[in-house]
């Protein structure tokens, strides 16, 4: 199963860089509120396959509406960057998208699309992204031609409960752990004690993300510092749940790893 997993993700792979606007070429703009709606998410950005870090989702409910996820690894004490499906109004005029969102009482942030090619799971956009505070630019002028892949699964409400699995990828140890996603938003994350024991991690943060295939999460423990995890959901099927990831390491290689749980009844 994890090589038939492996197979399809090279195959995503090669489709992505692969294409180009003549692959995808369809600048037929007529109805575009309507070819639009749905789930997207981020997979390039000017030619480079992003890691799971780096994405984000975009939804498009209905021709004024719509809202955006994301977690972004680059954030900071004062910058956040954690966005839990905002609201947002959405623009559409010939074949610009705008989409204009409050994260909090001070900050605000825009998103300017403007379609290049679209085709039915597939779109490629030119697209700018500011941020402001208090009316002032703070974040931007940030720019790119984006490749987008329209996302047919939410599992939101799939991945709640508790799961048992174990983590080998970035802070896991190779040991058997159990995560439980509650409906507020926060997850317990569970490990055995010397006595076999399952105890609970004691963070003063805890927190989830799913929109659509997108899984980030955040918490902070006894060292003070925020931590942050990205995954996508491959499956949640009878009772097992399927992630993978493409990770970056510093010298900018590039390679993918997958974590398969049960659920716990």
């Amino acid at each position: 199963m994890e090589r038939k997993i492996f197979v399809m993700l090279a195959l995503a792979v090669m489709l992505f860089s692969s294409c180009d606007r003549e692959d995808i070429d369809n600048t037929n703009f007529n109805n575009l509120s309507g070819k639009i709606a749905g789930k997207w998410m981020m997979t390039q950005l000017d030619g480079r396959t992003l890691p799971t870090n780096e994405k984000m989702v975009y939804t498009f409910d209905s021709p004024t509406t719509g809202y955006f996820t994301t977690s972004r690894v680059d954030f900071t004490e004062h910058q956040k960057k954690w966005s839990n499906r905002i609201p947002c109004d959405v623009t559409i005029s010939g074949d610009k998208i705008t989409m204009s969102g409050i994260i909090n009482a001070f900050t605000t942030v825009e998103a300017e699309l403007t379609m290049k090619a679209i085709i039915e799971f597939e779109m490629l956009t030119e697209s700018k992204y500011r941020v402001y505070s208090n009316g002032e630019l703070i974040s931007g002028d940030n720019s790119g031609t984006i490749m987008w892949t329209k996302v047919m699964s939410d599992y939101r409400d799939d991945i709640l409960g508790t799961w048992e699995g174990i983590n080998d990828d970035l802070y896991g140890d190779g040991q058997l752990h159990r995560w439980q996603y509650n409906y507020d938003g926060t997850y317990n994350y569970y490990r055995k004690d010397a006595n076999g024991e399952w105890v609970a991690d004691v963070n003063t943060l805890s927190e989830y993300i799913v929109d659509g295939t997108l899984l980030c999460t955040r918490w902070t423990n006894n060292d003070g510092i925020e931590k942050r995890e990205w995954w996508e959901i491959a499956s949640i099927k009878n009772d097992i749940m399927t992630w993978y990831a493409l990770r970056e390491r510093k010298d900018g290689s590039t390679y993918y790893t997958i974590l398969r749980m049960m659920r716990v009844r």
